[in-house]
This record gives structure tokens, C-alpha cells and sequence, in this order.
């Protein structure tokens, strides 16, 4: 039972927290008393172990992100854009200036099929000589 090492297990027993169930019953058992069993009680436990040695800012277990061999050595990641992410950006932005009054106002945001198909579409090359015009 290594939660920190089992990250299905360990999404398991914070479901079955979140639910405010025992994991035993979350995985499907009948109800019994008690409740919790035993094993439940020391995933329970496990889990606020595991969860006790993450930093509080990044989630990240803090024996590896706080490691003296570790300093210097993270690296960003290219950037990854959610595209529904930034149409509701736009949409905020522009809200108040298109709408009198936003208050209560719900802005839906529906992915287009037809947009999706377009994207699919290989880019068509520029014409030759294109540079050369500049």
C-alpha cells in the first residue's frame, strides 16, 4: 500500500474523502459496520501522510522538489494554450464593453465542428516568391 508511488490508489482513497465515504464502499462493498475497516483506516492514514510531505505551493513531494542535488535542475515546459481557456479570456474582456449590464449574464462557449474541421486541414503553401516581394 504505497500511496505515493500508486497514483491510482491514491486518486481512489481522495475520491472515497471526497464522497465522505470509506474507500472499501467506494470501491463498491456492501455497507457493514464497521464502516471503515481496517485497511481503510490505514489508507486513510496513508494518505494524510503522503499529502503531509507535499509542498503546500507547488503539490509536489517536497523530499524530491526540495532535494539539494534538485536546485537548479527544474526546467519549464513549453507552454500549453487551452483554447476554451482563452475564448472565455476573450470573452471576458470584451463583455462590458459589448453588454450594458453583465451581472447574471452567462456566456456559453461551444466547441465548433466545422472550426475543427478547417484546423484539420493541411496549410497551404505560399506562393513562390513570396520573400522575395518583401
Amino acid at each position: 500500500m504505497d500511496l505515493a508511488n500508486d497514483p491510482t490508489l491514491r486518486a481512489v482513497v481522495k475520491a472515497a474523502r471526497a464522497w465522505g465515504v470509506s474507500p472499501s464502499r467506494f470501491l463498491g462493498s456492501r455497507p457493514e459496520t464497521p464502516e471503515w475497516t481496517e485497511q481503510d483506516r490505514r489508507l486513510a492514514l496513508a494518505l494524510e501522510e503522503y499529502e503531509a510531505g507535499l509542498c503546500p505551493g507547488c503539490q509536489n513531494p517536497l523530499d524530491e522538489t526540495s532535494n539539494p542535488e534538485h536546485q537548479d535542475a527544474y526546467r519549464p515546459e513549453p507552454p500549453i494554450r487551452c483554447h476554451y481557456c482563452t475564448t472565455q479570456a476573450l470573452v471576458s474582456e470584451t463583455a462590458e464593453k459589448q453588454h450594458e449590464h453583465t451581472a447574471g449574464l452567462l456566456f456559453p462557449i461551444v466547441l465548433d465542428p466545422d472550426v475543427v474541421e478547417l484546423n484539420k486541414q493541411p496549410v497551404p503553401p505560399l506562393p513562390e516568391g513570396f520573400f522575395d516581394a518583401q
